[in-house]
């Protein structure tokens, strides 16, 4: 039925020889946002006003960009032909004007600014630039801006800027590519400039929205629920120190180098520890546990029941692979863990550049080799003792120089 009707109000406009042609393209606009006529017939109507419009007419020419609008394959030759019909300065007001009609405004209806914000995106608005660059007024391509001013230049413009922002990588394609093409030799340069800036945006990280980058805090920083996950936390953020020092911040890894003896390290570490785990958990350096003992750092957690103790051995102070199995076995878990709260436990080596090698019953062991050594000694220690849950080996690298 709507169909019908708007058949019928159609051929009521096209009997009538007194209906303006800004109330045709009014009409056709409130059908199709009324959904009541279909493209093909839209494009038919456009096609013949124009056809039939006076010549060098304000009407023809907006007859003109309405049909680039709905069908640019085959109405873009029929501008270039209308254009070069007329006299110079008369075929770039005319292309200014059908161009002005092309783009979006916020003034027209929703549907029409998405039609021209498709156009303005499509392979089409190469032919669009070509034309303006042929019909349009030109100065120095180093002037191109996008808020190049002057009427006509200003239309010129805009294009050549729809031009180069046609997204993805057919955008980037199809720019790259006029680099050769004749229509567009005038403005070589800005296109060559243009490209460039595409290549090196294109090659830059996306910058993450505010949802990723939640979603990025979320996933490694969740809260400690439990003594295993408060463990995991601290042994992780452990990991992301000695990280730090191995791979840029060189004056702490001086700062560790020339510590005078463990108290230092141990004071050093604290405070990095607190830093890191600032509002997650609490650090609390040489709590006095069983037996009047002193752990160097615990890690507490308030709705956590249990802590995570933290012994830390300069690895250049000892010479022999006993020594840090002594401080494993007999400091960490048989005095710091014996806290009935307390089943996790980590061992730090801290490595500076004045020794290489550690004696071993059998071997002399380097520093990768020393650590392998301690993480089977922890692996025996907790298929022995079933009340230590957890049981970790981290490193720590400085450096004197």
């Amino acid at each position: 039925m709507r169909e019908s009707r708007a058949a019928s109000f159609l051929r009521c406009l096209q009997v009538s020889d007194c209906v303006a042609d800004d109330t045709w393209r009014f009409a056709i606009e409130l059908l199709c946002t009324l959904q009541a006529i279909a493209d093909p017939q839209r494009i038919e109507i456009a096609r013949s006003r124009y056809n039939t419009a006076p010549n060098l007419s304000a009407a023809r020419l907006r007859w003109l960009a309405l049909w680039v609008l709905l069908d640019p394959a085959r109405a873009l030759p029929a501008l270039d032909q209308e254009l070069a019909g007329r006299s110079g300065q008369d075929a770039g007001a005319a292309f200014a004007r059908v161009a002005r009609d092309l783009m979006t405004t916020g003034r027209s209806s929703p549907s029409r600014d998405a039609r021209a914000d498709v156009l303005m995106r499509s392979p089409h608005v190469v032919q669009l630039a070509a034309l303006a660059v042929k019909y349009l007024p030109s100065k120095a391509d180093s002037e191109l801006a996008p808020d190049g001013e002057g009427e006509l230049f200003g239309v010129r413009t805009h294009l050549l800027w729809a031009l180069t922002n046609v997204p993805g990588e057919s955008g980037y394609a199809l720019l790259h590519g006029l680099r050769t093409d004749t229509r567009f030799q005038s403005v070589k340069g800005f296109l060559a400039r243009r490209t460039e800036s595409r290549r090196i945006a294109a090659a830059e990280p996306k910058a993450w929205t505010a949802r990723e980058t939640s979603q990025f805090n979320a996933r490694f920083t969740v809260e400690p629920a439990d003594e295993q996950s408060l463990f995991e936390y601290t042994v992780r953020q452990l990991h992301n120190i000695g990280d730090d020092l191995a791979n840029g911040d060189v004056s702490a890894a001086r700062l560790i180098a020339s510590a005078p003896d463990e108290t230092a390290v141990q004071s050093w570490l604290a405070q990095e520890l607190r830093l890191r785990m600032q509002g997650v958990a609490s650090i609390v350096r040489e709590e006095e546990v069983h037996g009047r003992k002193r752990p160097d750092i615990r890690v507490h957690r308030p709705n956590v029941s249990g802590p995570v103790s933290i012994e830390i051995k300069i690895a250049d102070h000892h010479s022999s692979v006993a020594a840090f199995k002594g401080a494993l076995r007999s400091q960490l878990v048989g005095q710091y863990m014996r806290d009935q709260r307390c089943h996790y436990g980590v061992l730090v080596l801290v490595f500076t550049d004045r020794r290489s090698n550690w004696r071993s019953d059998t071997q002399s062991l380097n520093a990768t080799s020393l650590l392998e050594e301690l993480k089977s000694e922890a692996q025996r220690l907790r298929a022995e003792q079933r009340e230590i849950a957890g049981l970790a080996i981290c490193s720590i690298r400085g450096t004197s120089a």
